[in-house]
């Protein structure tokens, strides 16, 4: 997920896409690292040492999760509007 969020961001940079798009993808990207970081966390939890506060790094496993899709889904359709031309500036 992380090569691919990061893919994503790099090859979505390339286009003239708006910059709303880009930043999600960015954040998206940064997300997954973090995503990362506490399943190293959770990983050496269970094979290593015991961690305390185990259950506040899988809530916020759960809820970065969510937001990794919830961005990814929401980059995704605002890309595909930008590309068939659906997306537009706010005229005055």
């Amino acid at each position: 997920i992380i090569i691919l969020a990061f893919k994503n961001h790099i090859d979505v940079s390339k286009t003239e896409a708006p910059s709303r798009i880009k930043r999600i993808l960015k954040a998206t990207a940064g997300l997954t690292v973090a995503q990362a970081v506490l399943g190293i966390i959770l990983f050496i939890n269970i094979r290593i040492v015991a961690i305390p506060f185990v259950v506040i790094i899988d809530f916020l496993m759960f809820t970065i999760a969510l937001a990794i899709i919830a961005q990814a889904a929401s980059a995704a359709t605002a890309y595909d509007m930008w590309e068939e031309k659906e997306f537009t500036q706010a005229t005055k």
